[in-house]
């Protein structure tokens, strides 16, 4: 049976084109075509000109012209209804309100049961024969490789996959995942290797995008590294499964609603100075509706000049939510910022000297903070007692100025004290210098200075402390 602008519907959604149908025997549960008892039918559909329009319940996204393939009507059976199956190409209109567009060649397939197809068969005697496989359903697919679509003018080159799910419940969920691509955008920044999966659900929108960045301002500022963002914006965890090509994409988020951007081997250059680690940063909300930002880096180094270096830096930064009242007010002591930074240091100056390394703490709340971030796969923990306090501490610091090296461990540490509770400007605030291993040879082993230790405390009114140290001469 052969027909022209026939129109077949599957997930509210219009197939219309030329279609020849063939109904054909399938054998049935003892897998042989010979006995009859147990055989099904089935109905195999060959296309052409086929058409349809791919939405998400409220306007046209994808349109498909030209289409031709094949089609199977799958029978019943005692535990699943009838169902279609398919695969077609056509050409591909993107329906981008003059933002955006899309072309290439584009392949579509469907499946509406929960299981997998694996058809051969020959349209006619002593044709080549075809094979239709596909994996489980429902679902309905658009595909394509070596696309390009064009944004603002800008254009996107990959492997692109668009595909529509419909929930036991009715929901419908479109993905959208992308790989293989690379962008330029006016000859400033390129991006290569995209690759990422958007999911669109009634409950939100999740995703995760990565690719390799260079933003090049020569000769002022030049930018390395692979990117990643993360967003779900709901609050339920989301795990999908796309296949791109002959790649399998999987996005794998946990509850929102957050946004989260990683820098891993990044690498920033300004005027001649490179910073280079992995960072990220991510902000999230609390079940109270509150807002946290995350700010953490590993591996971080930096150099500027022949003079002063850094290394080996990590650490995170959490910037605190404010507590509120019951008349909205905020509460004393509540929000801020609160982390630990660390890294080594060396500077080296005519004449002078110094090295160490030197850790930064901070918390500006009355709260203990214990938080983390995993940054290139590494977990990176805030772990610090109430505050407020800033601190700075620095071990195995050496200073060496003419020829004399001085050695130890020294930590400073800014305090506020409340002096007069409950009256306004009743804070006094005060550095505390922390010393301890200190020694210090002088002139070749005469005169030693040891196991140097002490504390001194530096307020307005003025410096109060002790210090106790070894002296050895030999004269």
């Amino acid at each position: 049976i052969a027909g022209t602008s026939v129109s077949v519907r599957a997930f509210g959604q219009s197939l219309t084109g030329s279609f020849a149908f063939e109904q054909v025997s399938t054998p049935g549960i003892d897998g042989d075509i010979t006995t009859t008892a147990d055989n099904g039918t089935a109905v195999r559909l060959v296309a052409s000109d086929v058409s349809f329009t791919l939405s998400n319940g409220t306007s046209d996204i994808v349109r498909l012209r030209n289409g031709s393939g094949m089609l199977l009507v799958v029978p019943a059976t005692a535990t699943a209804p009838v169902g279609l199956a398919g695969s077609l190409s056509g050409s591909v209109e993107v329906l981008g309100g003059g933002v955006f567009s899309l072309s290439g060649d584009f392949s579509v397939e469907i499946n509406t049961i929960d299981r997998a197809i694996d058809e051969s068969f020959a349209l006619a005697p002593g044709s080549a024969e075809l094979t239709l496989e596909l994996p489980a359903g429902p679902y309905l697919r658009i595909a394509a490789t070596d696309v390009t679509v064009t944004v603002a003018g800008q254009s996107l080159t990959g492997s692109v996959a668009i595909e529509q799910q419909v929930l036991t419940s009715g929901a419908r969920i479109v993905t959208v995942a992308i790989s293989d691509a690379d962008l330029t955008i006016g000859g400033v920044v390129t991006l290569e290797d995209v690759e990422g999966i958007l999911v669109i659900e009634p409950t939100g929108v999740a995703g995760r995008l990565q690719a390799t960045v260079t933003l090049d301002l020569s000769p002022a500022v030049t930018v390395l590294g692979t990117v990643s963002v993360a967003v779900n914006n709901a609050t339920t965890a989301v795990r999908r499964a796309v296949r791109v090509g002959s790649t399998e994409l999987v996005v794998d988020l946990p509850a929102g609603p957050y946004l989260r951007v990683e820098v891993t081997g990044g690498s920033i250059t300004a005027f001649g100075v490179s910073l280079e680690g992995n960072f990220v940063f991510e902000r999230s909300t609390t079940a109270t509706g509150s807002t946290v930002v995350r700010v953490a880096v590993t591996n971080g180094s930096v150099s500027i000049g022949s003079s002063v270096s850094v290394s080996g830096a990590s650490g995170a930064l959490v910037l605190l939510p404010a507590d509120l009242d019951s008349s909205g007010a905020v509460v004393a002591g509540s929000g801020g910022l609160a982390g630990v930074l660390s890294a080594s240091v060396s500077i080296t100056l005519p004449g002078v000297a110094l090295g160490g390394t030197f850790r930064l703490a901070v918390n500006t709340s009355d709260g203990a903070v214990n938080d983390s971030i995993t940054v290139g796969g590494t977990p990176v923990t805030v772990d610090v007692p109430a505050g407020p306090y800033l601190r700075v501490e620095g071990t195995g610091v050496t200073l060496g100025i003419g020829g004399v090296v001085l050695t130890g461990n020294v930590a400073f540490e800014r305090s506020t004290v409340d002096t007069t509770p409950g009256v306004a400007g009743g804070e006094e605030v005060s550095t505390i210098v922390l010393l301890s291993g200190v020694s210090l040879d002088l002139g070749s082993g005469a005169v030693r200075v040891s196991d140097g230790e002490g504390v001194l405390v530096v307020t307005p009114s003025g410096v109060a402390g002790r210090l106790s140290v070894s002296v050895t001469a030999n004269l």
